[in-house]
């Protein structure tokens, strides 16, 4: 097998150092608040900005040719450990599956055994608490089938402690399937006596039923009897009452036409009267509404000249920011190109031919 190289990298930087007395000198020509007002300031920004311009492009590409040659080495030693592993892994991979294929059969073969004494266990704990449920018949078919299977006759391959568990726990299962049948047994004769009595019982009860019947038929027979007879005196009185609440009617029926027919007359002054009131009331409404119509119209009118005024005045005030913006970003354009050495008066005359459109492919985004 081919031993591993090994690849030294280089983490010198003494190109870089080199540069920090120039570095150091740099920072204090610009320690200073520049003044954008006064041409020495602006002058003396432009020049010290010009020459830490020139160190920092001659420092950035000494940095990105270092990185370049780190990335190299970088990847040369990712590859050759890369395929380092990658040889040791197509070795051992073999041996490594066979083992754990192995260890998956084994643990699988112990689960099953595991679970097969868990669920013999928990059948004996089933068939106890089957029992008290059960009829005696059922009860004696388990105890039978308990005692057949007893920890050599499982029909499962256990070790030595799962039989003795095994057999522990059937022979604590054993005695109560013995009680379960013993209290079955009673409880059958119990319930045998229970319908014996219960029998007699219903017997008796279905006589005084019968007898009961027998006296309520009786009962109802003499109501209706009684109820007939008081229907009748009733049909006679409410006869009498109805003869004399019609005449009583027929009176009420008269007196009541004589007073609709002069409630008549008093209705038709009454319409007459109120049919002159309701002309002059629709008369004043009508001049009402004429007046409503004329003011809301003159409000109007005022309203739109209003609106008019003062849409100009946020016309205008538009105007004013936007005149306002542009100067801001001209005035922060002019401070750049000064700052690479243009003169001022030279850096306002580009801008105006820029902001003119007199530039080809050039513009200013305000």
């Amino acid at each position: 097998m081919n031993q591993i190289a090994t690849i030294e990298q280089n983490t010198q930087v003494s190109e870089i150092n080199a540069f920090e007395i120039t570095i150091q000198e740099h920072e204090k020509e610009l320690d200073f608040i520049p003044d954008m007002e006064s041409t020495d300031s602006r002058k003396l920004s432009s020049d010290a900005l010009r020459q830490a311009r020139k160190t920092w492009k001659a420092v950035d590409d000494i940095r990105l040719e270092k990185k370049k040659e780190a990335e190299q080495l970088a990847n040369a030693i990712h590859k050759q450990g890369k395929d380092a592993t990658n040889r040791l892994e197509a070795a051992y991979n073999p041996h490594k599956l066979a083992l754990d294929s192995y260890k998956a059969e084994q643990k699988e073969i112990e689960e099953a055994v595991k679970q097969a004494f868990y669920d013999a266990c928990q059948w004996l704990s089933d068939v106890n608490g089957a029992c008290q449920f059960a009829s005696t018949e059922e009860i004696t078919a388990f105890i039978a089938e308990v005692e057949a299977k007893d920890q050599d006759n499982t029909g499962l391959d256990l070790s030595k402690d799962q039989k003795f568990a095994y057999a522990k726990s059937r022979m604590e299962v054993i005695p109560k399937l013995n009680k379960s049948l013993e209290l079955r047994i009673i409880k059958d004769a119990e319930e045998e006596s229970q319908k014996q009595a219960a029998l007699e019982l219903a017997q008796q009860q279905e006589t005084l039923r019968k007898q009961q019947e027998e006296f309520e038929a009786q009962q109802q027979e003499q109501a209706r009897l009684n109820a007939a007879r008081e229907a009748k005196e009733q049909a006679e009185e409410q006869a009498k009452i109805n003869a004399e609440e019609a005449d009583k009617a027929a009176k009420l029926k008269l007196e009541a036409a004589e007073q609709a027919t002069k409630q008549a007359v008093i209705d038709k002054e009454n319409a007459e009267k109120q049919a002159i009131v309701d002309a002059e009331n629709n008369r004043a409404a009508e001049e009402r509404r004429l007046k409503a119509a004329q003011e809301k119209a003159a409000e109007d009118e005022r309203l739109r000249i209003q609106a008019e005024q003062v849409q100009a005045q946020a016309d205008e005030l538009a105007r004013k920011k936007n005149r306002a913006h542009k100067g801001k970003i001209l005035g922060e354009a002019k401070v750049t190109l000064m700052a690479e050495g243009i003169e001022e008066e030279v850096a306002v005359k580009v801008l105006k031919l820029i902001a003119a459109g007199k530039v080809s492919h050039t513009a200013i985004k305000f």
